[in-house]
């Protein structure tokens, strides 16, 4: 709002005005009699009282006259009290009930009946194994559609498709690069020691990796974000959890879908740095400021350098028209008894900074298959690669960080020489820019493959038993070289470094829900249930110095003549866990919800396992 809004707002229901005697200097003071007898003939004080469909005093109603920033909340009988000009609008509102509107007449009470919002308030939303009704949650959950999520925009990953989608979520791009790791906090951070992403769930699967699906895979997205809706999933729950739903196969006739964009990105507003006789001029005044160099006029650089014809835009140099593109296909049918999904995704971006880009393929099958009336089961196939050409943008050695060499680097030194050899300054500071970001290798490629199938037994309409059991594989490498065409490089012969990380996670759980309804008002469902997890993974990383040519790059590192240093290891980790959940209606109107969850990991020691 502007201010003359707000400085009303603050002063409408006092004997106070006030006046404007420029941008940032206001005079407040007694109001004169007139003007005072205007105010309360313009604004008149209504009052009335807000119920439910039955007549009953409906609290925490938010009251608001449209177009405007006054407003307030009905207590706890339903009561409220606003000042609004005839004519003007008021909105009551609150969740669960449907937004109504009266416009303000000469009736100075009012009598407002709210309606369930019974779509909304029915519609079902999936929490830690199983589901449950909206209007019967406890905890706080935020429910996102497909339709959420691709909405517009460059998004190469689930987790950017929540980028500001979810209130208390925040969502970060670590690297601006291209297919960049991103950071996902639900409700803040809780630790400073370990890790504060969410735990993702993935069609029943716990994984470290929900953030880089394809966001077109994706039906719903869940979000548990308090102590409630959290419990069941113990510790590992602490940092919110996240529980995505895949699109699954539908039965009718087959649909084949296709959802793609091809755009552009640049550079926009780049800074507008100082040209080459400029930065030479400034050099030589501070020069100047040397003590003892005060009458020294060319001191940095000689007045025939200064003639210099030499001027180079380093981000002009760097930067390029970035084109993107995302391609989707998906194919769904079935009939009652057998649902199939298949669907195959390309993604590629290319940075707008020269050398850098990002490219992930994506293959899914989803089947759901009924048995019998009541069995069913079904099985997901799901597998990625992703390919990035990588740069370093961290710390203050301008031969590393690629940006701060292009932002700082002397624009009296060309790009290349005569021979075609990267430009230097003589004795110049840090190398040159185009040389650290083309002739560098950064390559990192991470292989992704997922498969579980699930078995439904439900041997009376009251009791449901599920099982689940998968395997997730992750491959992770990472090679980089840097050549003897580069300041360092030429100095150390050329430097490689190859690491390559592998994991694998099993993963088995069973539940059993009983969910009945008793006279109409008590509605009860309790689960109980058992999960066995093992994970497995190793790294080991590789860096050596003093190549004979730069042919080779980080491919034969049996070519260098210095091994640098050398890492390896290896961890076996085991979690097993028991978990139960009551959760029980009286009415639609009193909630309870009871969760207890016992964890015992591998990782501590025998006497101190389970928690």
């Amino acid at each position: 709002a502007d201010l003359p809004k707000v400085m009303e707002a603050l002063l409408h229901s006092t004997s106070l005005t006030y006046r404007m005697i420029n941008d940032s200097l206001i005079s407040i003071g007694e109001q004169k009699e007139g003007i005072r007898y205007e105010k309360k003939m313009e604004l008149a004080l209504i009052k009335g009282k807000v119920t439910d469909e039955k007549g009953k005093p409906l609290p925490g109603v938010s009251v608001l006259v449209s177009g405007s920033n006054r407003g307030t909340i009905a207590d706890e009988n339903g009561n409220f009290s606003i000042d609004a000009k005839p004519g003007e609008t008021l909105e009551f509102s609150i969740v669960g009930y449907i937004t109504s509107t009266v416009k303000v007449g000469s009736d100075a009470a009012l009598s407002i009946k709210l309606q369930p919002d019974v779509a909304d308030l029915s519609s079902v939303v999936v929490i830690g194994y199983g589901t449950q009704k909206k209007g019967d949650l406890t905890g706080a959950i935020t429910s996102l559609k497909a339709s959420d999520l691709t909405s517009g925009g460059t998004v190469s990953n689930a987790a950017q498709a929540l980028q500001g989608r979810a209130a208390g979520v925040m969502v970060v791009q670590n690297s601006k690069a291209p297919g960049g790791s991103m950071s996902v906090r639900v409700r803040g951070s809780n630790s400073i020691s370990s890790t504060n992403e969410p735990l993702y769930i993935v069609d029943g699967f716990a994984t470290t990796n929900g953030a880089d699906l394809n966001p077109n895979d994706i039906e719903s997205m869940e979000i548990l974000k308090d102590a409630s809706a959290t419990a069941i999933y113990g510790a590992r729950g602490a940092n919110g959890v996240i529980i995505i739903t895949t699109k699954r196969g539908k039965s009718g006739k087959a649909q084949i879908i296709y959802n793609g964009y091809v755009g552009a990105q640049k550079v926009q507003n780049p800074f507008h740095m100082l040209d080459g006789k400029q930065y030479m001029t400034l050099a030589n005044e501070l020069y100047k400021e040397i003590d003892g160099q005060q009458n020294q006029e060319y001191g940095a650089y000689t007045q025939s350098q200064l003639q210099s014809a030499v001027n180079t835009d380093w981000i002009k140099e760097a930067t390029r028209l970035g084109i993107v593109h995302n391609h989707n296909l998906q194919v769904q049918g079935g009939n009652e008894n057998t649902k199939i999904l298949t669907s195959i995704g390309y993604f590629d971006q290319e940075g707008v900074l020269k050398n850098t880009k990002y490219s992930r393929f994506s293959g899914r099958v989803n089947v759901d298959q009924k048995i019998n009336s009541f069995i069913k089961s079904g099985a997901t196939l799901y597998g990625q690669r992703s390919n990035s050409n990588i740069q370093d943008y961290s710390g203050n050695i301008l031969q590393s960080n690629v940006l701060l060499g292009i932002l700082g680097y002397d624009p009296t030194v060309p790009v290349y020489n005569a021979d075609g050899t990267f430009g230097r300054p003589p004795g110049g500071r840090g190398d040159n820019p185009l040389a650290n970001l083309l002739g560098r290798q950064n390559e990192l490629v991470q292989d992704r493959f997922n498969g579980n199938a699930y078995l439904e037994i439900k041997p009376i309409p009251e009791l449901t038993g599920r099982v689940n059991g998968g395997v997730e594989i992750a491959h992770y490498s990472i090679g980089k070289y840097l050549p003897r065409s580069t300041y360092q490089g030429g100095i150390d012969g050329g430097v490689a470094s190859a690491s390559d990380y592998a994991s694998t996670r099993q993963l088995f759980d069973g539940t059993l829900t009983y969910n009945k309804t008793f006279n109409d008002v008590h509605a009860l469902t309790v689960l109980g249930g058992y999960a066995y997890e093992k994970t497995y993974y190793s790294f080991r990383s590789l860096s050596v110095s003093g190549f004979s040519t730069d042919l080779y790059g980080f491919n034969n590192m049996d070519a260098a003549s210095t091994i640098t240093s050398s890492n390896y290891y290896k961890q076996e980790s085991i979690l097993i866990s028991f978990f139960g959940r009551l959760n029980y209606s009286y009415n639609d109107k009193y909630l309870l919800t009871f969760t207890l969850r016992r964890d015992g990991s591998s990782r501590f020691g025998a006497n101190h396992r389970w928690g």
